[in-house]
């Protein structure tokens, strides 16, 4: 699961961010949290508030960039530069740090980095031995100007022996990326905790908004998954009104089979077949979003979700919410990560669970979890307050 992010001189946070997803004993004891097997609090739901243009997207970046970071970046070609925009104005590498626990180890692993190179990288485990936890630094690698090459030791995570060691420490790539493609046994563990990440954050910030892409996407993932479509269905056919169940066809085109996915609506004993292309907003942004936080919830895993409430009434949003709560629904404690603009979500959501994101003076953004500020109880109407005013992080109208 995941514990925490840290970031720094990354896209609008110039200074550093920190979201911590583990809790202490004050918290509630619900569903909504999880005791893991290292003795963690964990939240299972985080949302993030805030603004327009006040960050919120940026951060939610943060973890996905990381998933590329240390599982994909090693298909990418020796002179690529690196997926990355440090603050604008700072020539200073972005730093970020992410705290995860897999097979009962704690993993902290951290990078110094631009787009033209890694400039350090370390991971550490911390794990449990009679009762007691020991932490030890599996690897470290640091680029040194002068020789222009990496310092680099691996003496506690045995990497293949006799592999060229300018194959596991390329400029721009991770050794755990480099790790997989050798079949390392623990970089194959880590990547299959992160493989489970699903998200609609891109580089280009469109989030769902490229409506047709993201309809062809799911079609897809449906017409592959009938499990999961057979679920989303029934939810589907739960909040929308005489919308009884949507089925993946074959359509024969100029080239080849193509798919589109059929809605059918029963009104008066009467039935109607209606393409997703014609169906409103809210039924496609359902039918597109419940592709991840279903799978999420069969596999596991966390799902960093940007603009959650997009297109949807406020009581599917709490429904789509609670899913991740139920301990039935949600067995392998996956965890949803994700932004939204409506603040009435947040009286479903503890003090811990709530992330306010604003833009400083000075034009760059900072984050702050709800109870770093002092005096906030545990009983209140976030979702009032918030729009009041009280905690900050509301449009300057």
């Amino acid at each position: 699961m995941l514990h925490s992010i840290k970031a720094k001189n990354f896209y609008s946070f110039k200074d550093e961010v920190f979201i911590d997803f583990t809790v202490n004993d004050k918290a509630p004891t619900t569903n909504s949290y999880y005791q893991s097997p290292t003795d963690v609090r964990i939240s299972k739901l985080e949302a993030v508030v805030g603004p327009n243009a006040a960050g919120k997207s940026n951060l939610l970046k943060i973890a996905p960039f990381f998933c590329w970071l240390i599982v994909h970046s090693y298909k990418a070609g020796l002179e690529d530069k690196i997926p990355l925009q440090c603050s604008k104005g700072n020539d200073a590498p972005a730093e970020i740090e992410v705290i995860f626990e897999v097979d009962e180890k704690i993993y902290t692993y951290s990078f110094s980095l631009d787009r033209t190179r890694i400039y350090s990288e370390v991971l550490k485990a911390t794990s449990m031995a009679n009762q007691k936890k020991s932490t030890k630094t599996l690897f470290s690698r640091t680029w040194d100007a002068d020789k222009q090459s990496y310092s680099f030791s691996d003496i506690n995570f045995s990497l293949p022996k006799g592999t060229d060691e300018e194959s596991l420490v390329r400029a721009n790539a991770s050794v755990v990326s480099a790790g997989i493609r050798f079949s390392h046994k623990e970089s194959v563990s880590i990547s299959n905790f992160w493989e489970k990440l699903r998200t609609n954050v891109d580089e280009s910030n469109v989030g769902f908004n490229i409506r047709y892409y993201f309809l062809r996407q799911a079609v897809d993932f449906y017409k592959e998954n009938p499990d999961i479509r057979e679920q989303a269905s029934k939810y589907m056919s739960k909040f929308d009104l005489g919308l009884s169940e949507f089925n993946i066809r074959a359509v024969r085109s100029l080239k080849e089979d193509q798919y589109e996915a059929t809605f059918t609506h029963s009104f008066n004993g009467k039935e109607m077949l209606m393409p997703i292309d014609y169906e409103s907003a809210g039924t496609q942004q359902l039918f597109i979003i419940l592709t991840d936080l279903l799978m999420a919830l069969k596999d596991g895993g966390v799902v960093v979700v940007d603009e959650f409430d997009l297109h949807l009434h406020p009581d599917i949003q709490t429904e789509l919410i609670e899913m991740f709560s139920d301990p039935v629904l949600n067995p392998k404690n996956a965890q949803l990560f994700f932004s939204t603009q409506s603040p009435m979500i947040l009286n479903k959501l503890d003090k811990y669970q709530i992330i306010l994101c604003e833009k400083k003076g000075s034009g760059y953004s900072e984050a702050f979890r709800l109870d770093e500020i002092g005096g906030v109880r545990s009983d209140e109407s976030y979702g009032t307050k918030y729009l009041a005013g009280a905690y900050g992080a509301t449009p300057r109208l």
